[in-house]
């Protein structure tokens, strides 16, 4: 009698662990008997800026895929519900705005059915954190993916910092045995980055020491809402808060590492404009985000102070709401004076003896971007690969704020820009008529003002081709 009850007790061990090994093997505890396909995702990260120098972090953190995890979501109609999530592994960085990762999906032979898969990078306690019911809709199961952080977010060095959250999403897709071709898509990150640059004029009398930024929010939405998303261009067009909106008690503080800028230090969450009865507040809303910024004066060794708000450049300045996704570059012209004694006596004061201009890019966008003091160059891309010999003329993406706009030079006769200093122009390549015909190379030269920026462009390449 013993003898059996061992038996049977043993064969309860034995089943248990054959069940804890097929749950490691399959991507859910519910899709435990299902065949999967592994799928490959290639993915865009969220711009790539072209500084002279490095400080707290580099683009290689700031596009560091630490963790990924794809929720899968069944399609019907306008209706998208829960199937499963699933951990991303072999995740690679391709290029400096580019990577790719591996996942194991459940195959669905059924005609006709179709999956939305939405990635979330960089929030794995998040993800892990929330409970999904079954079918249970995408907008419910992506509102509740909130990331909370009071502070600083953490950029100290290429070794000590919180790596930042991402989401993107594919099209509907069948995950049967032809999936085998890599799924691409476009991550967007989570909170807005803000440089503070001091110009060559403004440099031999001021020296900035510190930035404190006040009124801004400790907690976001991981994943936009869909009516601040256009999905047509991929960009994001207002903020999306989460319901309970939580916010920093006092000011964000900044022992900046340069006297000269500050990049990739400041990364905040969203923040829409503030709004009194309906209409957006003035410039100088004591509630309105700012920075303030600390710095000596004409050799002085006293600290004062300067407000910079995030204001547009036009005559009249309009309140900038902060946007996910975005950078937004404060560039100090001109300092005519000390500023206030004190950080509250210049965040309830006027802006004064401080002239500022204020760029922003939406990184998703124009991923390259080149800056000197004054100007910015962004281009789309700086690798153009042709396999075909055929003539071809492609519209490519260049934007800049020089006042005269972009000119090009080409190294190469069959190679040519049009037209010149447009936003949208168009890469001439004459046919490639050569005997035998070989692979050939040509370089572009963009330029606005001081900036130069080079695009290479391969003809007749059969496979990738590095910059």
């Amino acid at each position: 009698m013993e003898r059996t009850k061992l038996t049977i007790l043993m064969l309860c061990i034995y089943s248990l662990t054959l069940l804890s090994c097929v749950k490691d093997k399959f991507p859910t505890d519910t899709q435990d008997q299902q065949n999967t396909t592994d799928v490959t995702f290639a993915v865009t990260l969220p711009g790539l800026s072209q500084d002279i120098s490095t400080y707290a972090i580099t683009e290689n953190e700031e596009n560091k895929l630490s963790t990924v995890d794809v929720l899968v979501f069944k399609v019907a109609g306008v209706n998208e519900t829960f199937s499963y999530k699933v951990k991303g592994r072999n995740i690679k960085p391709l290029t400096a705005n580019s990577s790719q990762f591996q996942v194991s999906l459940v195959t669905d032979m059924t005609a006709n059915v179709a999956y939305r898969l939405v990635v979330i990078a960089n929030a794995r306690a998040e993800v892990d954190g929330i409970n999904i019911s079954a079918n249970e809709q995408k907008a419910t199961t992506l509102g509740k993916l909130i990331v909370n952080k009071q502070g600083v977010w953490k950029t100290n060095s290429v070794t000590d910092y919180n790596p930042l959250p991402m989401w993107g999403e594919s099209a509907p897709v069948a995950i049967n045995n032809n999936l085998t071709a890599p799924i691409s898509l476009s991550l967007l990150r989570t909170q807005a980055r803000v440089d503070v640059n001091v110009s060559a004029q403004a440099q031999p009398v001021f020296s900035m020491t510190s930035i404190s930024v006040y009124n801004t929010n400790a907690n976001a939405r991981i994943a936009p809402l869909p009516a601040s998303y256009n999905t047509a261009t991929q960009k994001v067009t207002t903020v999306s808060l989460p319901d309970v909106l939580q916010t920093n008690a006092g000011p964000l503080l900044y022992t900046i590492q340069s006297p000269l800028k500050s990049e990739h230090e400041i990364y905040l969450f969203e923040k829409g404009r503030i709004m009194n009865s309906g209409v957006p507040a003035p410039p100088g809303d004591t509630k309105s985000a700012s920075l303030i910024i600390g710095g000596h004066y004409n050799g002085s060794s006293v600290e004062t102070y300067y407000k910079i708000e995030f204001l547009s450049n036009e005559a009249i300045p309009a309140p900038l709401p902060l946007l996910r996704n975005h950078k937004y570059v404060f560039n100090i012209l001109q300092v005519g004076g000390a500023g206030y004694a004190t950080k509250e006596m210049a965040m309830t004061g006027k802006p004064s003896n401080m002239q500022v201009t204020t760029t922003i890019v939406d990184l998703n966008d124009m991923p390259i971007v080149y800056f000197d003091e004054h100007y910015y160059l962004a281009l789309q891309t700086e690798l153009l690969i042709y396999p075909t010999l055929e003539a071809r003329s492609e519209p490519y993406k260049i934007y800049t704020n020089f006042p005269s706009g972009w000119t090009y030079t080409s190294d190469s006769p069959w190679l040519t820009v049009s037209p010149n200093g447009a936003n949208t122009a168009y890469i001439n390549i004459a046919a490639n008529t050569g005997t035998p015909p070989t692979t050939r190379e040509g370089i572009l030269t963009i330029s606005a003002g001081k900036i130069r920026a080079k695009i290479k462009v391969v003809q007749g390449a059969s496979q990738s081709i590095s910059p």
